[in-house]
């Protein structure tokens, strides 16, 4: 449609490329790492690292690139884990040590756009625990835009596929064991009716 997205830091800059004219994104608060575009242009994904500055774990936005208003922030899971787990998982090596790494939080404390809907849970009291660990390496929609999944920088390359309008995590699997980034671009397919390739 004539645009051109790029990343500078903690910006998402929207370029016309015909007049020139620049939009900006501007709800990181440190640099983007990884960007997804849903094939008709109507949904963005931007993806940051950690945030050594505001004390933040990874997370991914999805937002309108014709208004530049956020539509979602996910990244964070429900913590089931008692308080004798997270201790001990902050030791382990893997996704639930990253994220144990940080505090759980009420959800009053999450962004507004990272809130789970309040039909979405079952209780007001639950608290969050970030699902990705120092970054996310890359992040796509499914073709038909519902679902949004995005690859974390821990040393298993864990894969998230969320829902991303109700800020809920559907599955959650390694994808591979290599030092990171041993992944740098996803790319999701329609296979079979129904079904869903990931590349």
């Amino acid at each position: 449609d004539g645009r051109a997205l790029y990343c500078v830091a903690a910006l998402a800059v929207m370029l016309e490329a015909e007049t020139g004219a620049q939009t900006f994104y501007e709800a990181h608060d440190d640099d983007i790492c990884c960007v997804g575009v849903h094939k008709g242009g109507r949904y963005v994904a931007t993806g940051q690292i950690a945030s050594a500055f505001s004390g933040t774990s990874p997370w991914l936005s999805v937002w309108d690139p014709a208004t530049g208003r956020e539509l979602s922030r996910i990244g964070w899971v429900v913590d089931e884990r008692d308080g004798s787990e997270r201790a001990g998982s902050a030791r382990g090596g893997g996704v639930a040590s990253a994220a144990a790494a940080s505090n759980s939080v009420p959800a009053s404390e999450l962004p507004v756009t990272a809130r789970p809907p309040a039909d979405a849970v079952s209780s007001t009291r639950l608290s969050y625990r970030p699902f990705y660990s120092r970054s996310i390496c890359a992040v796509d929609f499914s073709p038909d835009g519902a679902l949004l999944i995005a690859v974390g920088t821990d040393d298993q390359h864990t894969i998230g596929v969320w829902d991303w309008r109700r800020r809920q995590l559907l599955v959650a699997a390694p994808a591979l064991q290599a030092r990171p980034p041993g992944i740098h671009q996803l790319a999701v397919a329609p296979a079979a009716e129904g079904a869903t390739s990931i590349f």
